[in-house]
């Protein structure tokens, strides 16, 4: 199973989403509940022109799973490719909960507020975030002798 998934995130690499989505229905016979496997076939389904299909894939992830990552994402991206960018919005926003430093998905979820007209929002996330760092503190060791 592992190989066609291997195989199936090449094709779908190459633009090949058909092949893709044959391999991924194939891991899929082995595992039908693999949430990933399905927003995977789901993707490729997106690819293919075939939305509604694919919609319902990521409807039925996320009824059972509703943080299940790749089809927030899924569908984030559906939203965002069929034109609807003020409804992808509460999905790229989960999306980016669950994956902060993605910067990939920043740059798109950036993307959809501005198609959304959030431009202030889009500015706040292509800003570049401080990296917090732990407080030093003082330590003694035993035996030490503190100043």
């Amino acid at each position: 199973m592992a190989d066609w998934i291997q195989e199936a995130e090449a094709a779908y690499a190459k633009g090949r989403f058909a092949a893709a989505l044959h391999l991924f229905r194939q891991a899929l016979s082995h595992a039908p509940d693999d949430a990933n496997l399905l927003a995977a076939s789901a993707r490729c389904l997106r690819q293919l022109g075939e939305h509604d299909q694919a919609r319902r894939i990521l409807e039925a992830i996320l009824q059972c799973q509703p943080d299940q990552l790749a089809a927030v994402l899924g569908m984030a991206e559906l939203l965002l490719s069929g034109g609807e960018p003020a409804a992808a919005l509460p999905f790229y926003r989960r999306a980016v909960a669950g994956d902060p430093r993605n910067l990939p998905l920043l740059r798109t979820f950036s993307h959809c507020l501005l198609a959304a007209r959030e431009p202030g929002e889009a500015e706040q996330v292509r800003r570049p975030r401080p990296r917090s760092h732990p407080t030093t503190r003082s330590c003694s060791t035993p035996g030490s002798t503190s100043a």
